[in-house]
């Protein structure tokens, strides 16, 4: 089941580990910075058609997201 904090939290952990802010991830993925903030409030979920994008800005997998939690084994060539 998905949990929209834990969900939240990762993305956030994710974004600023790269050093981006909200509106600069939101311009990478043409969705506004009150998008993002939702997302890493849990208050929603990022949409489905924009999942696989977020997921590569953040250099994790879908099913990452989905889990918040990052899976170190899933990612072939990962550092």
């Amino acid at each position: 089941m998905l949990n929209s904090i834990k969900v939240g939290s990762f993305i956030m952990d994710k974004r600023k580990s790269i050093g981006l802010t909200q509106q600069q991830l939101a311009q990478k993925l043409n969705v506004s910075f009150q998008a993002v903030s939702k997302w890493e409030n849990g208050t929603t979920y990022p949409n489905i058609e924009i999942l696989k994008d977020l997921a590569t800005v953040l250099n994790v997998t879908v099913d990452e997201i989905l889990s918040g939690n990052e899976k170190d084994n899933e990612r072939v060539g990962k550092k």
